[in-house]
């Protein structure tokens, strides 16, 4: 800034990470945080982006389900996944409601009390739902609730 004159005082861009700044001393890592960029943004003409807009509007997007041949496996795919979720999540509150409840009510609902139910259980009750599925091997009745997803 020396040999300006008062009247037209013209500061210099200074940068830490500029080369030629050989008499600026050690910066702290703090202050590098603060260093300033400048960006410099050209916008598109109204009529380039109009043409993009249209280009865009007459791209095909990913490929939607009409273009794809109905077919009778997706009815049983789909039945399976919703009865699934819906036997999942309302055995999930029906238990949750059970176990906020059963304390009130005075029943004992805690770990101890559901295995000594379950091994009350008749056995051809434990065993009716897990060989009713054709699709699993009957040799193995330890597979609980693996056997019958979603029924």
């Amino acid at each position: 800034m020396a040999g300006s004159s008062a009247g037209n005082v013209r500061k210099q861009s200074r940068s830490c990470f500029s080369p030629t700044h050989d008499d600026l001393a050690p910066v702290a890592p703090r202050s590098l945080a603060l260093a300033k960029r400048h960006i410099q943004i050209e916008s598109i003409p109204a009529s380039s982006q109009e043409i993009l807009d249209r280009q865009r509007l007459r791209r095909p997007s990913s490929p939607h389900f009409t273009i794809y041949q109905p077919q009778l496996t997706w009815i049983g795919s789909i039945a399976h996944r919703i009865s699934g979720v819906g036997l999942s999540v309302a055995g999930l509150y029906a238990f949750l409601l059970a176990y906020l409840g059963a304390p009130v009510v005075g029943i004992p609902l805690d770990s101890a009390h559901i295995v000594e139910f379950v091994q009350g259980v008749p056995e051809w009750i434990k065993y009716t739902p897990k060989a009713s599925s054709p699709s699993r091997s009957r040799s193995i009745p330890s597979m609980g609730s693996g056997t019958c997803p979603g029924i």
